[in-house]
């Protein structure tokens, strides 16, 4: 069973540029990820409940590869910019947001209800 997202407001992260100094434009995406790390936990949660068995056991299997692509994308991520200082904590703090909403984006596509607004990532 499919379900609709229009009472699910978007995790996409906005503009943290403009949050003042490094500290705080880390802050922002650090806020950003969190926001989408629950939004994710929540259409996965609700994903389980109503999908058949089959398809609950794909999807599990299928998040399972992702939170390992996401663990060593991070850990690529943080490497190629630890010598980069702030403005590479900034760069890592942005692509951890970035890579769980784009998750969020991709199961809402997955999930849409055709009678729902359409997702697009």
């Amino acid at each position: 069973m499919l379900f609709s997202f229009a009472l699910v407001r978007p995790a996409l992260a906005q503009d943290c540029s403009d949050a003042g100094n490094t500290i705080a434009i880390v802050q922002c995406h650090e806020q950003h990820y969190v926001k989408a790390d629950k939004e994710l936990n929540v259409i996965y949660t609700e994903a389980m409940k109503t999908l058949p068995a089959g398809q609950k056991a794909k999807l599990k299997e299928a998040q399972k590869a992702w939170l390992k692509f996401r663990d060593l994308s991070l850990e690529f991520s943080k490497e190629l910019n630890s010598e980069m200082r702030s403005f590479g904590s900034v760069v890592f703090a942005d692509y951890k947001a970035k890579i769980v909403e784009k998750r969020v984006l991709e199961l809402k596509y997955l999930m849409q209800s055709p009678e729902g607004p359409v997702v697009k990532w």
